[in-house]
């Protein structure tokens, strides 16, 4: 990426405004993250990274955005760093014009909340399917099958599957194997948090490690220029989407096994209060929100069971 050497000069100045201003180290940590795809992202268009931002720009970028899969959560955080450029740049922040706001405010309605539906849930029923079809003897069918088999177990979200290292495999004082989740979207300041990898899991973890280096990240590349370089999320998402196909479940998502993992645990009636600390949730509502289809079934069946218990009953007398 090739910048004219007065940007370059002038992103500089502006990345040390904001990393000497009161942010937080999360804040900045986040900012830092967006700024890099919002400048990479101009760059291909061949317009200026640099505070003014045009409201068409903006637009523009919500949309590749929103194309990209991202949650509105994300957005906004991408519109709040650009609102921290422009503060910092002398400048306005683009969010509060009212046109944009409105622009926004549909925009986010009518494609995000379509988009924003719950992943499918790769439950363990389904998951055994898939491994079952699996050719583990081939270096791409050995790590899917541990990258689906860690995932439902320590019930990860994609960046979590992303970050996760060899190193990070432990062996706690019992014989059996924990992952040292280093920090999660719940754990910003990286307290870590151990969870536990099945023995069946363990099994499909060794079978691609011979196939993996020996150090790094668990799940890379097999090809290309760099192939024991980290992986993103969005080759996690193909990855699983890929490994739904072969069952029929094209719109598997790298989060499709941490919900299919929380409904299995509904449906064994584990209590809430363990599912989220499970699944390192601090509030109860999305672990809830997964269960509800399943338990929306065993009610039902319950009910109907009860129905035609009462009228065979009555037809008896």
């Amino acid at each position: 990426m090739n910048l004219p050497a007065k940007t370059t000069a002038d992103l500089k100045r502006l990345q040390e405004k904001v990393d000497t201003s009161a942010y937080s180290e999360a804040t900045i940590r986040q900012y830092r993250a967006n700024w890099r795809w919002w400048v990479a992202w101009c760059a291909l268009r061949g317009v200026t990274p640099m505070p003014p931002f045009g409201a068409d720009l903006i637009k523009e970028a919500v949309t590749q955005r929103i194309s990209d899969g991202m949650k509105r959560a994300t957005i906004n955080a991408l519109l709040n760093t650009l609102g921290i450029a422009s503060k910092k740049a002398g400048f306005p922040s683009p969010s509060r014009s009212i046109e944009l706001r409105e622009w926004l405010q549909a925009k986010f309605r009518q494609d995000v909340a379509k988009a924003q539906h719950q992943a499918t849930g790769l439950t363990f029923e389904i998951l055994q399917d898939i491994l079952s079809r699996l050719d583990q003897t081939a270096p791409a069918g050995a790590r899917n099958g541990a990258m689906a088999g860690l995932a439902y177990d320590a019930l990860l979200r994609s960046d979590e599957i992303v970050r996760a290292q060899w190193a990070d495999l432990v062996t706690a004082r019992d014989g059996s194997t924990v992952l040292i989740i280093r920090r999660s979207k719940t754990d910003q300041s990286g307290e870590g948090k151990s969870v536990y990898v099945s023995p069946e899991s363990l099994v499909l973890i060794h079978a691609w490690r011979r196939w993996s280096v020996q150090d790094g990240p668990i799940f890379h590349a097999i090809t290309g220029a760099a192939p024991h370089k980290s992986m993103n999320t969005r080759t996690v998402r193909r990855i699983f989407g890929s490994l739904g196909g072969m069952v029929g479940l094209p719109e598997l998502s790298g989060h499709s096994a941490r919900v299919g993992a929380a409904q299995d645990a509904m449906a064994a009636s584990i209590p809430l209060s363990a599912i989220m600390t499970a699944g390192r949730w601090k509030n109860p509502r999305m672990p809830a929100r997964y269960g509800e289809a399943t338990e929306a079934v065993a009610l039902g069946q319950a009910r109907l069971d009860a129905v035609r218990d009462m009228a065979k009953r009555k037809a008896d007398r």
